[in-house]
């Protein structure tokens, strides 16, 4: 019987930059795991030069998604806007000042019940690897392949 390539290669990112989309993802994921709460609201800070290409990539929705605990290659990345609306999630996105964050940064600012403010901000740095630069905006730098404890 005949594998299908999913069974081969394993799962495959969705959307179409593995920078702005699968990166992205990974940074929302990844501050999903590091603040290990359930959102009301979800804010996103991108990178000024995002501002013209995230909505065609779908970086937001790649954020929105992974800091719901979807991975890049989840098919709920694509419609994790929507996804978040029908949870009861506020979403918003800004941008980050300009000239202070690499190209292709995120900050991910997730509100509580209790209106507490928590944030993670990461860097895709190509072909889908990311970097951790803060957590609660104090500067740490976590590799996502690496394991990390942070308390």
């Amino acid at each position: 019987m005949a594998r299908s390539v999913f069974e081969i290669i394993g799962p495959v990112m969705i959307g179409p930059s593995s920078s702005h989309t699968a990166g992205m993802a990974r940074i929302g994921s990844m501050a999903f795991r590091i603040l290990n709460m359930e959102p009301v609201d979800i804010h996103l800070d991108l990178s000024p030069k995002m501002r013209t290409t995230y909505s065609g990539h779908r970086s937001d929705a790649a954020l929105f998604g992974g800091a719901m605990g979807y991975n890049e290659s989840s098919d709920e990345i694509r419609n994790a806007i929507r996804i978040a609306h029908e949870k009861g999630i506020t979403t918003s996105v800004g941008f980050l000042p300009e000239g202070k964050y690499p190209q292709n940064t995120a900050k991910v600012v997730f509100t509580s019940e209790n209106g507490e403010k928590h944030s993670v901000t990461g860097t895709s740095v190509g072909g889908g690897s990311i970097r951790i630069l803060e957590v609660e905006d104090v500067h740490i730098e976590l590799e996502a392949d690496l394991w990390n404890i942070v308390l």
